[in-house]
């Protein structure tokens, strides 16, 4: 059991966990046939950057990661192609033909994450000064410092969403004279 804890905090380790979701979940985004799969694929992947959060002790960041990209835009992602599918009988591609340019890109990616990892191990890279890491500075910040640009976005977006809300509803005009 104390082996276990010992494995269970060892960041080194789940970084190389995490970052093999990620390397995982977007070959298989690339690779795999079904469109579905894929969908699905880049869900795993973006849990695999919402853990990198984690261990680099941004846990606002991580939380965004999880609500906004492995709930929102995955969800999205899904139901743009269900309904495409069920509307128009679209059928998508079996294969994109992207495999070498995605493997380039891989092999650019490993080499740069692992030059920065090696930088950041050695305590070469530094967080900038005055970040803010957890979610209690961030609000400080937000509800202290910068109250009135949070309230100016968050007025801009309710306006943003009732807009959409009324384009959505309009009533398609007819299109035979009367």
């Amino acid at each position: 059991m104390n082996h276990m804890n010992e494995i269970l905090k060892l960041p080194q380790l789940w970084f190389y966990v995490f970052a093999a979701v990620v390397i995982v979940g977007g070959l298989m985004v690339v690779l795999m046939k079904d469109i579905v799969h894929c969908a699905m694929a880049l869900a795993g992947a973006f849990t695999g950057v919402a853990g990198i959060y984690v261990l680099l002790g941004a846990d606002f960041l991580a939380a965004v990661q999880i609500l906004i990209y492995v709930g929102a835009v995955t969800v999205l992602i899904l139901f743009t192609i269900m309904l495409a599918k069920k509307s128009t009988g679209w059928e998508a591609r079996h294969h994109n033909g992207q495999s070498i340019p995605a493997l380039i890109i891989i092999i650019i990616f490993v080499s740069v994450i692992g030059k920065i990892t090696a930088k950041a191990w050695h305590g070469t890279i530094a967080p900038a000064a005055g970040a803010a890491f957890n979610v209690h500075e961030i609000g400080l910040y937000l509800m202290r410092d910068y109250i009135l640009p949070f309230e100016l976005a968050s007025v801009f977006l309710l306006v943003a969403m009732v807009g959409a809300i009324i384009i959505a509803k309009k009533e398609p005009e007819d299109k035979e004279p009367k």
